[in-house]
């Protein structure tokens, strides 16, 4: 005999457990209609998740090999590595790409002054990788980290989704749950491949026909909640980045490649529009990463 307790919405077995919100005949939620993230319970659909949506394999980048040794790098430890490291980053950026060998062993690492990373990946293509998590060290020796990182990956001049380039288009009708389809009021020659952010701004006015910050009770309306409102600037709204999988230019429709993750709402001038390229195809791979103890000993 199999015992049943039910807490809540879940339904706990004494063989298992599953969620009342993940039954057997479940289905995604951008197929369901009726959905509004805001009110209705729902299983989220993450099979999008992973390396290209899950449906390729992760490559195995052979080369060219641009090994850290041969620029200076000092994989007993004794030296610092920071120079020699970038230097085979920035051999392998100017080839097209590849991968940046860190052979067994211990390298230290640095943030000079003047700027917010140790070592930095600026453009595509290019793979760090170590003989694997117990056999290749990197150490960081500068404590103060503040708004820095060790392993820096973007292009020279950032990436900024909030901005969009070539103006926006806006959303034809309200979609407050999940959607892969989304009608537009104009058109911005999307093509099937291109990357587009997909924006619900945050509006954080007190109004009669509601806003973002009322939505999620941030206006005060809880006497314990955070005072959103004329944050907007800062807060700015769910941002998701897409790739268009279908157009239909006539029917000003795109299809993207995964859910939307919070609704599109025309009150809040929800959008698509194409924003700074981001880089493709960087891994960093089997090698473990460690910083010093900053010598402080206030909290």
């Amino acid at each position: 005999m199999v015992k049943v307790l039910v807490v809540g919405s879940v339904v706990v077995l004494t063989g298992g457990w599953r969620s009342a919100l993940y039954p057997e005949d479940w289905e995604p939620p951008q197929e369901r209609e009726g959905l509004n993230f805001l009110t209705s319970a729902m299983v989220q659909d993450f099979s999008f998740a992973g390396y290209h949506r899950g449906e390729r394999m992760l490559p195995d980048v052979a080369g060219p090999v641009f090994n850290v040794l041969n620029y200076g790098a000092d994989a007993g430890g004794a030296g610092d590595s920071t120079a020699a490291i970038q230097a085979a980053i920035e051999a392998a950026e100017a080839a097209g790409g590849g991968m940046v060998w860190l052979p067994e062993g211990r390298y230290l690492l640095s943030k000079p002054e003047n700027r917010n990373y140790a070592v930095r990946i600026t453009r595509s293509g290019v793979v760090l990788r170590g003989a694997g998590p117990d056999k290749t060290f990197l150490v960081n020796t500068t404590s103060n980290m503040r708004q820095s990182d060790v392993i820096k990956v973007g292009p020279v001049g950032g990436s900024n989704w909030a901005t969009p380039r070539g103006g926006v288009a806006l959303v034809a009708e309200d979609y407050p749950g999940p959607t892969m389809e989304i009608r537009l009021q104009s058109w911005l020659n999307f093509a099937v491949g291109d990357w587009v952010v997909v924006h619900n701004p945050f509006t954080d006015q007190v109004s009669s026909g509601g806003s973002f910050v009322q939505d999620v009770k941030m206006d005060r309306s809880v006497a314990t909640s955070p005072n959103w409102i004329g944050q907007g600037a800062n807060l700015r709204g769910p941002m998701m980045y897409r790739q268009i999988t279908a157009v239909d230019e006539a029917a000003k429709t795109i299809r993207i490649d995964a859910p939307t993750r919070w609704w599109l709402l025309q009150r809040d001038g929800a959008r698509v529009y194409y924003a700074d390229a981001l880089l493709e195809e960087v891994g960093i791979e089997h090698f473990s990463v460690g910083n010093l103890r900053h010598p402080s000993t206030a909290c």
